[in-house]
């Protein structure tokens, strides 16, 4: 998938701004910001996991194994498509 830059720099800004990311300047080059996640956010993730697999299993749950195996390959299928579509238009920005 591809997000451009300023949709990503708001995004960054509001998780620094309610307390999910702390950025911190690079030890050996000052150009170089990164990105850490705060105890905030670490106690988060856990949550958000749980409720994923939550609403996938509730999703699932009048599916055969058969067609749960299925819905598995298609949407592998899809994220490789996305993901092939976005190196190709890498490749040719790149050239």
């Amino acid at each position: 998938m591809h997000i451009d830059k300023g949709t990503t720099s708001k995004a960054v800004q509001k998780l620094i701004k309610i307390g999910y990311i702390k950025k911190m300047q690079d030890d050996t080059d000052n150009r170089i910001q990164r990105l850490y996640p705060t105890d905030l956010a670490k106690g988060t993730y856990p949550k958000l996991i749980e409720k994923e697999e939550h609403f996938i299993y509730k999703s699932l749950s009048n599916f055969s194994e058969e067609d749960k195996k299925t819905v598995i390959r298609l949407i592998e299928q899809m994220r490789l498509n996305i993901e092939n579509e976005w190196l190709e238009k890498r490749v040719k920005r790149e050239i």
